[in-house]
């Protein structure tokens, strides 16, 4: 890749323009009038960054967990505007993160390796089970979307989809991986 320019490296370009797509979305969601379910441009930039969107809800639940007890009644418009502006942020620099590792994988695919780390090791092994099962948590999410189809929702047939596609992508791509691995650990021995 040398001689390139930033502009043609995936690692750079995915997390700017998926961040600014959430940024976006989520601006959307708070405009006025103020709702209280989720707005459905929340929901699309949550599913569209699925992975950065489980890093969310674990900061949520911390949140709910630890701190949002100890909020007193005087100051609870303060804890919920605190806790909203962590989370977001939360997101947004998970997202960054998911995107930036989603552009070194293309990268590194085109060279026809991983970039996260070196062929039939077992720190190669034990990312691709980590993603694997990512993948497998986001096809039991579209699963439970699934039931909900019925509905004949436009929204949440879109939040299906794009959780099921995250589901593929993981599952198939790492899957795979797994294999390979595995089977040349084993040649190797």
């Amino acid at each position: 890749m040398k001689g390139k320019t930033m502009a043609a490296r995936p690692r750079f370009i995915l997390p700017a323009v998926n961040v600014a797509l959430a940024v976006i979305l989520l601006g959307i969601g708070y405009i006025p009038p103020i709702v209280y379910w989720t707005p459905r441009s929340w929901e699309l930039a949550f599913s569209i960054n699925a992975p950065a969107n489980l890093f969310r809800n674990l900061v949520w639940f911390e949140w709910s967990k630890h701190i949002s007890p100890h909020c007193s009644v005087a100051n609870s418009e303060a804890c919920i505007k605190a806790e909203r502006g962590i989370e977001t942020a939360a997101f947004l620099l998970c997202t960054v993160f998911v995107w930036y590792v989603v552009g070194l994988e293309v990268e590194a695919s085109r060279c026809g390796t991983r970039a996260m780390a070196r062929f039939a090791t077992p720190a190669r092994v034990l990312l691709d089970l980590i993603f694997f099962s990512a993948g497998a948590l986001f096809l039991f999410l579209s699963a439970t979307d699934w039931r909900s189809l019925h509905i004949l929702n436009y929204w949440t047939a879109l939040n299906f989809l794009l959780y099921a596609i995250w589901a593929l992508v993981l599952a198939i791509a790492y899957g795979r991986d797994i294999v390979r691995c595995a089977v040349a650990i084993l040649k190797a021995r």
